[in-house]
């Protein structure tokens, strides 16, 4: 952690308390100084002072970002106004303390950040390298996602077999396809199978490959996917799908590292990693004896298990945010999710995953008539009940809480210090229904103004 503090004495606390946390500090008393710090060493956060000897901490965020891009840098301020939380955090600050300081609040603040950076480390070194499809990374900071990524890299490397389980549109393949892109094969082809989409008498064909007239509609030779995906990776999805009658045929290449086409009466050598993925539950499928026990365990080498997205809410914004810009990227109206959208997304479940967020975010893209995304566009499902008096209503699940729309209101006047004008352009609203909408959630009409007493409206 790099400290820029002016106050030596100051300074020499932070030092202390933090050192006891197990960081090394380093503690520079002038923005120069922090300066070439940034430029020769390699930080994990900075603390950085407001006022001092040599330049506004303000002004200098913008630099000190340009030479550390993914450090964060948490603003310390004796002048706590909302008019400075709004500017640093408008140029890129992670967070600010008040001064004097809460030691307790320092600490957690500081781990907070730390732990976020630590995430963003492990998925950048999980990022692809390669452009093309396969380029678009996998996107999240979640801690269940992050245990997910650090397995993937692991067994990346080596030439393990790996069993990839999760529920539908979890994004199994994109995973598959970002081991291929870590291992020694990935100038190899990635070569992909659906199980399930193949009827069961083409699958063999389909795999294996066959020869001319091995049967009917056999007009000429042709390669299975074992052979197409020589010297790089197989993925076979939905195998717990697979009949009984194919999985032993597979459990044999596995073995042996040998296919035969159809038709043809010697076997060719095949060079393939096998990365197989299911959304079924193989372990009952096991004991109901619709899937083999030692294929299972032939695959079952390493086996990595996609949460949900309803396990990892804290990515949602940011994928929903990613889904935006990529339509915007094909040509649709740049769009942007108003306030208090991102918590309503974050409190559905999405049984569809990964693959339901976007198919919605789509939707809103084409359904949605303004540039903003607001709360009024989303459907039904992901909007909380509205009383007879037009009025939001907690749901049983927010114990009372305040409703996404209620949330949305109080941070748009706490962006703009209460100006309800701007807040309603903000959302994407005329002026008379925020003031309904104000008085109908009892917000106080001098909420988000600097200093205001929270009169009830």
């Amino acid at each position: 952690i790099l400290i820029v503090e002016d106050d030596a004495d100051l300074g020499f606390l932070l030092q202390e308390v933090l050192q006891r946390e197990g960081h090394g500090i380093e503690v520079v008393e002038t923005g120069a100084e922090a300066r070439a710090r940034l430029q020769r060493g390699r930080y994990d956060l900075v603390l950085l002072d407001h006022k001092l000897p040599d330049g506004d901490g303000l002004e200098l965020l913008p630099h000190y970002q340009e030479l550390a891009p993914d450090v964060p840098i948490i603003l310390m301020t004796a002048f706590s106004t909302r008019q400075i939380a709004l500017e640093a955090t408008r140029r890129g600050a992670h967070d600010f303390f008040s001064k004097p300081f809460d030691l307790q609040e320092v600490q957690i603040v500081v781990r907070r950040a730390l732990e976020r950076r630590g995430r963003q480390v492990e998925l950048k070194a999980l990022r692809l390298s390669q452009p093309g499809p396969a380029g678009v990374g996998i996107l999240g900071e979640s801690p269940a996602l992050c245990r997910v990524l650090r397995v993937a890299q692991q067994v990346a490397p080596s030439d393990l077999t790996v069993l990839i389980e999760g529920e539908s549109g979890t994004g199994k393949e994109l995973l598959a396809r970002a081991i291929h892109q870590h291992s020694a094969r990935r100038a190899g082809p990635f070569v992909a199978v659906n199980c399930a989409a193949i009827p069961e008498g083409l699958l063999e064909s389909e795999l294996f490959g066959h020869e001319k007239g091995a049967f009917t509609g056999a007009w000429k030779r042709r390669a299975g996917k074992f052979e197409l995906a020589r010297a790089g990776t197989l993925l076979l999805d939905e195998i717990g799908d697979m009949s009984v009658y194919m999985q032993a045929k597979l459990l044999r290449v596995l073995q042996e590292h040998e296919v035969r086409r159809l038709g043809e009466n010697h076997s060719r050598h095949v060079d393939v990693r096998v990365v197989a993925a299911t959304n079924a539950d193989i372990k009952t499928l096991l004991t109901q004896g619709q899937f083999r026990q030692d294929l299972y365990y032939r695959l079952n080498v390493v086996t990595i298990d996609v949460p949900p997205l309803r396990e990892r809410r804290e990515d949602i914004p940011l994928l929903a945010t990613h889904f935006l810009a990529t339509r915007h990227k094909k040509g649709a109206t740049p769009k942007r999710l108003g306030p208090g959208v991102g918590d309503l997304l974050s409190r559905y479940d999405w049984p569809g995953n990964v693959r339901e967020l976007e198919n919605a975010i789509e939707r809103l893209v084409v359904l949605a008539p303004g540039t903003v995304i607001t709360v009024d566009d989303l459907p039904d499902s992901l909007r909380p009940p509205m009383d007879a008096f037009g009025s939001a209503r907690a749901t049983g699940g927010d114990n009372g809480h305040k409703t996404g729309e209620q949330l949305m209101i109080e941070e748009a006047l706490r962006r703009f210090v209460g100006d309800k004008a701007k807040a309603a352009r903000y959302i994407g609203w005329h002026r008379q229904k925020l003031y309904r909408r104000i008085k109908a959630y009892r917000i106080p009409t001098d909420y988000g103004k600097a200093g205001g007493r929270g009169r009830a409206a």
